[in-house]
């Protein structure tokens, strides 16, 4: 939906013009968006400032009810986004809800690439505070594969593994891969659908994309963009100071029980054995956050800046009591990291 007229009432009104001097004099603002109209509102300011602009909302519910709200102005709805919240919280062992991850890694994936297209980013505060994987490592484990390219399946198998992938007999979600004779199955966070190579020797003879139910190929492409599959990554413990702190906890408060089931994880995380709570080490593994993808010359918009800043309290507060409550109960160790270790 586009309404040059209203865009046009906008512009000439000094209130909004005041506002976007405002922000185009400072990366960090804190101006408040008008109630409003506020979607439009928010759309214009982004059209007509060229660059990324990042919402920050104090909550989810907002920062969702934002992300519809905008798409219902823009023609150009791909490239607006938002970043949702990982339901993997701090200090507790919950497995993440894959559609989760995935749209995090698909965004996180986005804001890697080398497109210029201004973006529109909203996140809630929470989001902004929970770790991803770090950029530098994302940028090195995303990688292309391309027809006629030269790759063994060994040496591709061997970055999947790297990159958070599992090998399963049918390839049917993100995050999973299989292997028969010289066809490589996989299914990037990123795409929408699984592809199917097939190697000939160590080469890549073809590349199509397939339908996950009927596991049938549809259509032949000559590349494709495979990303990391998941936000804390054994490949992050090559890093010796994350082996020295994993070393250096302190089990003291732990019943045996406890300690012996650390000892099990952190010897599968050494020898980079995947098991299903790796998310609970992310204060160790993970050295990233959302806004070390974002453009440095992005703009960023606080929406309810006051009510971010109560929800930035409350959820530090909630993290370290939650953390010492653990400790207290010897759940996790004396020592454990903290979130912003």
């Amino acid at each position: 939906m586009h309404f040059p007229i209203l865009e046009q009432t906008l512009r000439s009104n000094a209130e909004y013009e005041n506002t976007l001097t405002a922000i185009q004099d400072s990366i960090n603002t804190d101006s408040v968006v008008p109630e409003q109209l506020t979607p439009f509102f928010i759309y214009t300011i982004w059209k007509d400032l060229g660059t990324d602009v990042v919402i920050i909302t104090p909550d989810e519910a907002q920062a969702s009810k934002l992300f519809s709200q905008v798409k219902i102005w823009a023609n150009d709805s791909d490239l607006i986004l938002v970043f949702p919240e990982s339901d993997s919280l701090t200090y507790e062992r919950t497995k993440p809800e894959p559609s989760v991850t995935q749209n995090r890694l698909q965004l996180l994936s986005i804001l890697t690439e080398t497109r210029n297209s201004p973006k529109l980013i909203i996140a809630s505060a929470s989001s902004l505070q929970q770790k991803t994987l770090d950029k530098r490592l994302f940028v090195k484990l995303a990688h292309s594969i391309t027809i006629d390219s030269k790759l063994s399946m060994a040496d591709q198998i061997k970055r999947l593994l790297d990159s958070g992938y599992l090998s399963t007999p049918t390839v049917n979600s993100p995050g999973f891969f299989n292997k028969r004779g010289g066809i490589l199955d996989l299914f990037s966070p990123q795409n929408e659908t699984p592809h199917r190579i097939e190697f000939y020797g160590n080469n890549v003879d073809n590349i199509r994309s397939f339908d996950s139910e009927t596991q049938m190929s549809v259509n032949s492409i000559d590349k494709i963009t495979v990303c990391p599959a998941n936000e804390t990554l054994l490949f992050a413990a090559n890093n010796e100071s994350k082996i020295k702190l994993l070393d250096d906890l302190n089990f003291s408060n732990c019943k045996e029980s406890i300690r012996a089931r650390f000892i099990n994880e952190i010897t599968s995380i050494k020898n980079k054995l995947q098991f299903d709570e790796i998310n609970f080490y992310s204060t160790i593994l993970c050295d990233g956050y959302l806004l070390d993808y974002i453009n440095p010359n992005s703009k960023i918009i606080f929406y309810r800046p006051s009510e971010i800043q109560e929800q930035v309290k409350n959820l530090e507060s909630h993290y370290s009591e939650l953390r010492q409550l653990k400790i207290d109960r010897g759940e996790i160790p004396l020592n454990f990291p903290n979130l912003h270790h």
